[in-house]
């Protein structure tokens, strides 16, 4: 079998000369500069001439075996001199010889470890040496499994402590021939050896399966220290083993770049995906799986430290990260609860655009809890609204651990102090803390229960022959959903019902009659656009957005990034749908001056509700009668129709009378604003130019998407597209003497901090609290918190300095 490495094999008894390449010119670098000139010289030289070296030695090989028979055949690595270490060469430090040997051992197949070294007695290093990672001999473990601790005895055979007595005694045994021999309750059972063999050799075990890496090679670089030098004194370059036909699989190849540890961390704190699923992602995009160093467990390796590194610090970091948001962007609000012992309990936060899309959009507000964000059963609560589009915007969000009624009237307060003003109406669930919380602190909005959750529990509170019942539920659905039925209309179609269904004195029933004025659709007619929000549905659809980015098993380090992406993509929409509509135009249908005023007035979204309003008004409207106070008159129609066209449009009978007086434009006074496309306008110049990222991360975002980008454009033009590659090449060799080695200059940790862009805090002062129970789940932690209906010393704190006791 031709082996395919570029080693040359010889026998150890015979010795042959093998000359190595010319080196190239390395002229002008010392090799005792104390830089890391030299070292990535020789990385970026040998990467360049690696093809003509190994073709050149070619003839050199020949057929082997895997592994020698007593280490009677080596194999010598064909390398180019420049990356041969020469004995009596003088390095300025042990790592740096290290790093050279790396680098030949790379180029080589095999990997490197510090084998052996010694100190002197005022602590200097004397000599090191570093071997090929499979020197050494395997130690032989015996299969025990009722002892954990192993013990090595003379003949390499690994036993247990505990048996270290029976082999004392074994001689003994082995000399009566005897099978069985009782010991403290136990019986030893022996196999019979010969007499020869007794005086000297331990009992038999069995080896266990397990495989190993090391074949006994000597190949060494030694170093040694004297006259204030190091210097090589010894190098062996001889082989028993063949190199690795894969370089992938060696060590140095499989370290984790900076890349990769960026990739791994991206994937799984911002998009959910795990380290598994981002290696197999890694290799598609690079062309396959030996395009990656790293192995899928490498990735998982990497992930399981980062987290580790984090640990319980991941509270105290998501505030920081908050309040250095305060800190570069303008009019970013943050506030956080911690109670008595420095947890973190509940948090709220908004940044300018959220503010700016209330003052446009926040007429009308929902907001409904969803579980499962996080691995401490924090609540999340995002803010939402609709904009112009009629699509979901956020106007804050917040984390609670518990739903009470503090914790709600806490949340609330902070709403209210951020944004200065409330609106017409607020939409929630049917939960008891959040009715009690709103009707307290929203003194003019109206407080609105969701009507989906209330129709989702019908089935559980009539059961399920009445539910199927399709006259009962047509006449339940007529109730519910009837936004043209009057009040008395409700009253005689709810006691029609009662009465023909027999439910009177069903307590369900009574508790929602008696709350009919906060979800029955008449008691809302008076309300401004209050068609547009009837039910928290579009808070669970803003829930259901989120939950694509959730992971119950998550931190809240991981949390806070995939809100950011979620509210980063939510915007990159709207700025989309902008776009689209300032070029972009719909066709009118008919010939009316009014209604292209009104396509340039709107939003696409809401002139299309307008246009089939004017368009009805001349098939559906005709003149009756012609009132004398003309300007009276058109307001009193517009004061009675705009309170039942939702969502607060004029009606087509409003266009009529517009037609009839001439009118050719909407006048000012009838336009909603929301509804506008310069409501639009004031909110796209926000952050301009705003970034809370550090330098090093926008430059390195910066030259990858240059990098992407120009490989785009060139990939249809070999020509430009090789000259693009031998440009870069030829840069890339240029800059090599400057490019420190990342893991040599770097520790572990510092690379775990340079991907999450923060470092751990040696202070923490804001803990994450231990896991709290969902709502309606048993609380057996309640040592660790304050009586709700008791004295609750929690606080909040917008500074990140106050924490009181």
């Amino acid at each position: 079998m031709a082996s395919s490495s570029n080693y040359s094999a010889v026998d150890s008894v015979s010795s042959i000369s093998i000359n190595h390449p010319v080196s190239p010119n390395v002229s002008g670098i010392d090799i005792g500069d104390s830089s890391d000139k030299f070292y990535n010289y020789l990385i970026f030289i040998y990467v360049q001439n690696a093809s003509p070296v190994i073709d050149e030695y070619n003839h050199i090989l020949s057929s082997v075996k895997h592994r020698t028979p007593n280490g009677s055949r080596l194999w010598f690595p064909v390398v180019p001199d420049a990356l041969n270490p020469v004995v009596d060469s003088v390095y300025p430090s042990y790592d740096y010889c290290l790093r050279f040997y790396e680098s030949y051992a790379e180029f080589a197949g095999f990997d490197v470890k510090k084998a052996s070294f010694n100190r002197l007695a005022d602590g200097t290093i004397n000599y090191v040496v570093f071997r090929c990672i499979r020197s050494g001999v395997p130690k032989r473990l015996a299969v025990d499994t009722l002892v954990n601790e192993p013990c090595v005895v003379s003949n390499h055979v690994n036993i247990s402590k505990r048996n270290s007595s029976v082999i004392s005694n074994h001689a003994e045994a082995v000399n009566n021939k005897s099978k069985r021999q009782s010991r403290k309750g136990k019986e030893v059972v022996d196999n019979q050896v010969n007499d020869e063999h007794s005086s000297n050799k331990a009992p038999k075990f069995a080896n266990r399966k397990s495989s190993t890496i090391k074949c006994g090679c000597e190949a060494s670089l030694r170093c040694k220290y004297e006259n204030s030098k190091i210097f090589v004194f010894k190098f062996f370059e001889g082989h028993n083993h063949v190199s690795e036909a894969n370089k992938n699989s060696l060590n140095k190849k499989r370290k984790m770049q900076y890349f990769d540890m960026n990739f791994v961390q991206d994937l799984a704190s911002k998009f959910n995906i795990g380290p598994m699923l981002a290696h197999l992602i890694n290799c598609d995009i690079s062309g396959g799986y030996d395009m990656v160093g790293p192995t899928n467990v490498d990735y998982k390796n990497f992930r399981r430290d980062l987290l580790r590194h984090v640990g319980e610090t991941d509270a105290h970091i998501v505030i920081e990260n908050l309040l250095r948001k305060k800190e570069v962007l303008p009019d970013f609000t943050c506030e956080y609860r911690c109670d008595v012992e420095g947890c973190l309990t509940g948090g709220f936060w908004a940044d300018q655009l959220s503010k700016m899309n209330y003052k446009e959009f926040g007429d009308i507000v929902s907001f409904d809890a969803t579980y499962g964000t996080n691995r401490y059963n924090m609540r999340f609560v995002p803010i939402t609204g609709i904009d112009n589009h009629k699509k979901l915007v956020i106007f804050g969000a917040a984390l609670l651990s518990r739903e009470t009624i503090d914790s709600y009237k806490q949340f609330i307060d902070c709403f209210l102090k951020t944004f200065s003003n409330e609106h017409g109406l607020v939409t929630t669930d049917q939960d008891p803390a959040v009715l009690e919380a709103v009707a307290e602190k929203f003194k003019t909005a109206k407080h609105r229960i969701c009507m989906w959750h209330i129709s989702q529990k019908l089935k559980d509170k009539v059961g399920y022959v009445l539910y199927n019942n399709n006259v009962f539920r047509k006449r339940m659905n007529y109730i519910f959903w009837n936004k043209e039925m009057s009040v008395s209309s409700f009253e005689r179609h709810w006691k029609s019902l009662i009465e023909d269904f027999e439910l009177d004195g069903a307590k369900w029933f009574d508790d929602m009659y008696a709350i009919k004025e906060m979800w029955i659709p008449c008691f809302f007619r008076d309300v401004p656009m209050n068609g547009l929000m009837r039910t928290s549905s579009l808070s669970e659809s803003e829930n259901s957005f989120f939950s694509k980015c959730k992971n119950k098993h998550s931190n809240l380090v991981d949390f806070f990034s995939r809100f950011d992406v979620a509210m980063d993509k939510q915007r990159h929409n709207t700025r989309l749908i902008d776009s689209q509509m300032e070029s972009r135009s719909i066709k009118c249908r008919t010939v009316k001056s009014i209604e292209v005023h009104a396509r340039d007035m709107y939003t696409p979204t809401f002139f299309l509700l307008v246009q089939d309003e004017i368009f009805q008004s001349d098939k559906m409207c005709s003149q009756i009668s012609c009132a004398t106070d003309g300007d009276d008159e058109l307001k009193k129609i517009i004061e009675v129709q705009k309170k039942f066209i939702p969502p607060r449009r004029l009606c087509r009978h409003i266009f009529h009378v517009y037609e009839i007086n001439d009118i050719f434009q909407i006048p000012k006074q009838h336009i909603l604003r929301r509804w506008t496309r310069d409501a639009s306008e004031s909110l796209n110049v926000i952050f301009a130019g705003v970034n809370y990222h550090s330098d090093a991360y926008m430059i390195t975002k910066h030259l990858s998407n240059t990098f992407r980008r120009v490989v785009s454009n060139c990939k249809n033009d070999k020509e430009i597209l090789h000259l693009f590659s031998d440009k870069f090449d030829g840069f890339v060799k240029e800059f090599a003497p400057s490019i420190p080695d990342q893991h040599s200059s770097v520790t572990k940790v510092q690379q775990i901090e340079n991907v999450l862009g923060f470092s751990k805090p040696s202070n923490v002062k804001v803990r994450a609290l231990v896991v709290v129970p969902k709502k309606g789940q048993r609380n057996n932690i309640d040592s660790e918190f304050t009586d709700s209906q008791g004295d609750d010393e929690d606080v909040y704190s917008d500074n990140g300095e106050d924490y009181d006791d």
